[in-house]
């Protein structure tokens, strides 16, 4: 590699894909502080096209690509970042006590908290479950909470955060910058009476107060019995035309089904398979209070107290990408790794979220000498030793035929001077790619913290770390 302060060139010849794209994008974020000029050589057949691709995910320009004798020259102009401005800080501050609580109880009582206080106030929680940083960030993440200052190198783990207030008229997809502000307002168009309600009083009676297009709110962080009536209540503060729903589990369905039928809503789709996401047109005139409440109780607004109260939907989070990986066939953790790569490559933030089986991948050849040790049933440590472990060990799905069959593919792989599994493992966490291990599926299977490799980019999680991830990622995958 040669450089000077504008440009760099990097020789990627005589690599295959996706290494020349690993390599642009290794430089590229050395360029990223006060961005340059770089250069790539390459003679990879796939590099054209997966250059360009990698130049609009990652935001970079490409100038110019050439192809000659010895292969192709690409020049990419990157970009230079922003610097950021810290916000100021408040001195109200009220302490949740979340010790001896396991996940997602914690998460649970903080966004419960979160949901009556004041925008802008602050808040200490203390917790000691090992999933708490984790969660924490993510929560915050989606939530729109600032984190003030958080000790997590010993536990128990406090926090000072700055809540934004009313968590669940937030956005689900994320709320910070670069993401799309709310779409403008317009009036609610007329609605005609149904013959149900014929004896209430007139629609045009209401007066007609500007909504927003289209909200989204998830019910996950309330408690079951506190679902319907936040969903009707979001939806009735901000008289929007569109809902669209996020529950936990398919228990919700029956509940969604029914409110529609009660209130007249039109329920445009739903996947119920987990988690529930359901598309609702709705008629803004016949929001109850509470699921199957009558129409005669709702009184009108009065246009004084008509200000939306729920933020309008945003923007996906097209940069993060999130994958799921519960299996440990070869292949399958091949496949998860290669897409983490060249989505990490691309300027994407990447989280990978291992459980049960998937776990396997991050154990080492040695106990973390830096973990405590815990103690684990006999039945867990036979279960342990049964089940592979590390990047070298894990058997193929189909056609392994005693660890015959991996080998035979690792040396066509060499051949074709492919990245192997320990290679993109290795490369994963020089760019930056986060491994959130299940600390759920690790109390199950008996595999504790001393038993996994001591990746640098190594967190402990519970499910709101992935929810949080995924349901605001460009790209989410099971593996």
């Amino acid at each position: 590699m040669t450089s000077n302060p504008q440009s760099t060139t990097i020789d990627c010849r005589g690599m295959q894909c996706p290494a020349p794209i690993l390599a642009t994008a290794k430089a590229a974020k050395g360029l990223r502080a006060t961005g340059g000029i770089l250069q790539v050589l390459a003679d990879d057949a796939a590099f054209p096209l997966d250059v360009k691709s990698w130049c609009r995910s990652a935001g970079a320009t490409m100038l110019e690509i050439e192809e000659g004798s010895d292969g192709f020259r690409a020049t990419i102009k990157i970009a230079g970042e922003a610097p950021t401005v810290p916000a100021p800080s408040r001195s109200d501050t009220t302490l949740l006590d979340c010790l001896g609580q396991q996940c997602p109880k914690p998460i649970l009582a903080l966004a419960k908290h979160a949901r009556q206080a004041e925008p802008g106030s602050e808040l200490e929680v203390v917790a000691d479950d090992a999933a708490f940083p984790a969660d924490l960030r993510s929560w915050c993440r989606s939530a729109g909470a600032e984190i003030l200052s958080f000790d997590d190198q010993s536990t128990p783990f406090r926090a000072r955060l700055r809540l934004k207030g009313r968590v669940a008229t937030q956005p689900l997809l994320g709320g910070g910058p670069g993401h799309a502000p709310p779409p403008p307002a317009r009036p609610v168009a007329p609605a005609v009476q149904p013959a149900a309600v014929a004896a209430i009083a007139p629609v045009s009676a209401v007066p007609a107060t500007p909504v927003a297009d289209h909200i989204r709110i998830d019910v996950s962080w309330f408690a079951p019995d506190e679902r319907t009536r936040e969903m009707v209540r979001a939806a009735r503060d901000a008289r929007a035309t569109q809902l669209t729903v996020v529950a936990p589990d398919p228990t919700f369905n029956s509940v969604l089904l029914g409110w529609c039928a009660a209130e007249g809503h039109t329920l445009r789709s739903l996947n119920g398979s987990g988690p529930v996401i359901a598309e609702i047109g709705l008629d803004v005139h016949r929001l109850g209070t509470s699921l199957g409440q009558a129409v005669t109780a709702l009184a009108p607004i009065a246009p004084a107290q008509a200000e939306p109260q729920v933020t309008a939907l945003a923007a996906p989070g097209a940069n993060n990408c999130a994958l799921l990986v519960m299996h440990n066939d070869h292949e399958a953790l091949l496949a998860a790794l290669l897409i983490a790569n060249g989505a990490a490559a691309s300027g994407m933030d990447v989280t990978m979220f291992f459980t049960f089986w998937g776990l396997n991948l991050l154990r080492g050849d040695r106990p973390n000498p830096n973990a405590p040790k815990e103690k684990v049933s006999f039945i867990q440590r036979m279960f342990k030793w049964m089940m592979p472990k590390g990047p070298k060990r894990q058997a193929l799905g189909q056609m392994n035929f005693g660890g015959v069959g991996r080998g035979m593919l690792d040396s066509i792989m060499k051949g074709q001077n492919l990245m192997l599994l320990p290679d993109l493992l290795e490369s994963a966490q020089s760019q930056g790619v986060k491994f959130i291990a299940c600390t759920m599926s690790m109390s199950v299977m008996g595999i504790t913290k001393r038993d996994l490799h001591p990746y640098d980019h190594l967190e402990y999680g519970g499910v709101a770390a992935f929810v949080d991830a995924a349901r605001g990622a460009g790209l989410h995958m099971v593996f």
